[in-house]
């Protein structure tokens, strides 16, 4: 997915502006419908990433209920000097949860 990166942290794609997955959340908050999933960071076994019939998903367990988020690999476009675009993968995939 085609994401522009404002700031670590924040990010905007064709989907919505979204941040980086919190590492906590309030007892009554839901998961946000976007976000990013860090592909190094750890997570103390609150995320779980999977992948089902090539399609990469990651599970969050949040007060004994489970939302899961499909995932797409995030990267941006540079212009090219020759007139094309370079794609740059990012070191996050961008998490939507269904509706």
């Amino acid at each position: 997915m085609n994401v522009t990166v404002h700031d670590l942290g924040r990010y905007e794609c064709e989907k919505g502006a979204f941040t980086d997955f919190p590492l906590t959340m309030e007892a009554d908050e839901s998961p946000p419908r976007l976000a990013a999933f860090s592909k190094w960071r750890t997570d103390d076994g609150h995320i779980r990433r999977r992948t089902v019939d090539g399609v990469s998903y990651a599970d969050i367990t949040h007060q004994d209920r489970v939302w899961t988020y499909r995932l797409s690999p995030a990267y941006t476009w540079e212009p090219s000097p020759s007139g094309g675009f370079f794609q740059w993968p990012q070191f996050f995939d961008v998490g939507e949860l269904p509706d």
